[in-house]
């Protein structure tokens, strides 16, 4: 559980930083184009920039639709980087 907290820090400060979204709307449950206001580039975006900050390869059949929430963030980091 803690490495969750220190990832959902991270990939709160990530989006807060590339996007300039305040920090107290960056939630678990906060739907990235909804509640956050990001577009589907800026999605893409964001994705890749996680995939090299956390050090793992997308794979290319890699739905980005898939990526709605910043849970599902999260839940990509934990499948993904555990596989290197």
């Amino acid at each position: 559980m803690k490495e969750v907290n220190i990832n959902f820090n991270k990939v709160k400060k990530i989006i807060s930083d590339l996007f300039g979204v305040n920090q107290n709307l960056i939630l678990p449950t906060a739907h990235l184009s909804n509640d956050l206001n990001l577009t589907l580039i800026e999605i893409t975006d964001l994705v890749t920039y996680i995939a090299k900050q956390f050090d793992f390869s997308i794979p290319e059949e890699f739905d980005i639709k898939s990526i709605q929430t910043v849970e599902n963030l999260l839940d990509m980091i934990e499948q993904y980087s555990d596989e290197i």
